[in-house]
């Protein structure tokens, strides 16, 4: 069924239909793209990872924002992480850019080696919240920033791929499983257009005793 198969790569683009479905994402992720860029506060010597990064976008403005710093990316898709690492062969010979393949309930990253970490859209795929949570809270330093931008439940039920897989989240939800993970000054902002409404929750890294 077609929408299985949608539902499929957008949470594992593989493959030609995955990388078409990488251009498409890209376009349709602009919107959140832009907020969550915004909201993470960038500064020169941050040291900044994305989970989940599909076609790389973000990655040019990210290595623009933080000359001083660095940039790391997860992804599942190997197809996805090749794409990547041909684009910014320069950035991760230089040390700039590092892509790994993994999931976000067990980041290939040591404690404290970020302070920002966001996602776009990767939420309703997450096999295990909590964990991963957890494991966001560890990778950032004390009072690093979070972002995890997503669709509206409301929204995203009459799209008949998310019938497929994945599992949406209401702000409350999300709210709830970042404080349960310690993060703090917990926020959500809704934007709500004729072109994409999503919700953008952002919270801080708790210090670690």
């Amino acid at each position: 069924m077609v929408f299985r198969l949608i539902a499929r790569h957008l949470r594992t683009p593989d493959g030609l239909f995955g990388r078409l479905i990488a251009r498409l994402m890209n376009v349709g992720n602009r919107p959140m793209n832009r907020a969550t860029l915004e909201a993470l506060g960038l500064e020169a010597g941050h040291r900044v990872l994305e989970i989940g990064f599909g076609g790389a976008s973000l990655f040019d403005e990210l290595l623009r924002r933080t000359p001083e710093g660095a940039v790391a990316g997860l992804e599942l898709s190997d197809t996805m992480r090749h794409r990547a690492e041909r684009q910014f062969r320069l950035a991760i010979e230089q040390g700039r850019l590092d892509l790994k393949r993994g999931s976000v309930e067990a980041i290939p990253f040591g404690d404290a080696s970020f302070d920002r970490a966001f996602t776009v859209n990767t939420i309703y795929f997450w096999s295990d919240p909590e964990r991963a949570a957890r494991e966001l809270a560890r990778v950032l330093t004390p009072g690093g920033r979070l972002c995890i931008a997503y669709g509206r439940v409301e929204d995203l039920q009459r799209l008949p791929p998310t019938q497929y897989g994945f599992r949406l989240w209401e702000r409350d939800e999300v709210e709830s499983l970042l404080r349960g993970a310690g993060f703090e000054a917990i926020e959500s902002d809704e934007t709500v257009d004729a072109r994409r409404s999503f919700i953008l929750t952002s919270a801080t890294a708790p210090d670690r005793e």
